[in-house]
C-alpha cells in the first residue's frame, strides 16, 4: 500500500508502511502460558510491536510449560505469565 501526504500517494511515493495487526498489553510484556477460560488453550502472543524479535524465548518457554517441565520456572520471567493480567488463572 502507498500512503502519500496528499491524495493517497499521488506519485506513488511510500511515506509509511504497515503490515498486520499489532497486539499490545498494558504493561508492554508478552502473554505466554495458559489462557483464561477453557482449559487447554495456551498462548504466546502480544509482542507489542516487536514481533519475531521477542518470539523465540517465549515460544521456548511455552513449549516447556506445555510439557509440564518445572525447570521453566528457573529462567522464564513471571512478567510474561497471563496470570499478571488475569489473576483468576
Amino acid at each position: 500500500m502507498h500512503f502519500g501526504k496528499k491524495a493517497w500517494g499521488e506519485k506513488r511515493d511510500t511515506v509509511q508502511q504497515w503490515s498486520g495487526i499489532m497486539a499490545t498489553t498494558p504493561d508492554g510484556h508478552s502473554l505466554v502460558g495458559e489462557a483464561p477460560g477453557p482449559k487447554g488453550l495456551w498462548m504466546c502472543a502480544d509482542f507489542n510491536g516487536h514481533g519475531m524479535g521477542l518470539a523465540v524465548q517465549p515460544a521456548q518457554g511455552l513449549v516447556q510449560l506445555l510439557l509440564g517441565e518445572e525447570r521453566v520456572d528457573e529462567w522464564f520471567p513471571d512478567c510474561y505469565r497471563p496470570s499478571r493480567l488475569f489473576p483468576s488463572t
